[in-house]
């Protein structure tokens, strides 16, 4: 997670069915979020996050199932079970401007 608004891999290949635990670090100034989901999940969640961000809430997520924040020089996990067959879903940082910013990244699974 880089302040430059990139993920470092961008791109990342699992098989179906794996379970992978990704170490999330985030050695930049400001903070950051992982978040698992297809296209119309992330496009969702880019939505609520800049609701939240209009009304002045805490930009902040909750240890969620398919995402967490991470805060400045910090590194947190998340565990993740990958369905039973191929596809592809997106990991994304929904901190204002970050995901339009291309902080986006691909997992191909398969």
């Amino acid at each position: 997670m880089l302040d430059t608004l990139r993920f470092e891999p961008d791109e990342v290949e699992v098989a179906p069915g794996e379970t992978v635990t990704f170490v999330l670090q985030n050695p930049g100034a400001i903070v950051h979020e992982f978040t698992i989901g297809d296209e119309a999940f992330q496009e969702d969640h880019e939505e609520e996050m800049a609701k939240m961000a209009e009304m002045g809430e805490s930009m902040m997520m909750e240890d969620e199932r398919n995402g967490v924040s991470v805060a400045a020089g910090e590194t947190r996990k998340l565990t993740w079970r990958f369905r039973d067959e191929s596809g592809e879903l997106l990991f994304g940082c929904h901190q204002p401007g970050h995901y339009p910013g291309g902080m986006v990244g691909t997992i191909k699974i398969g």
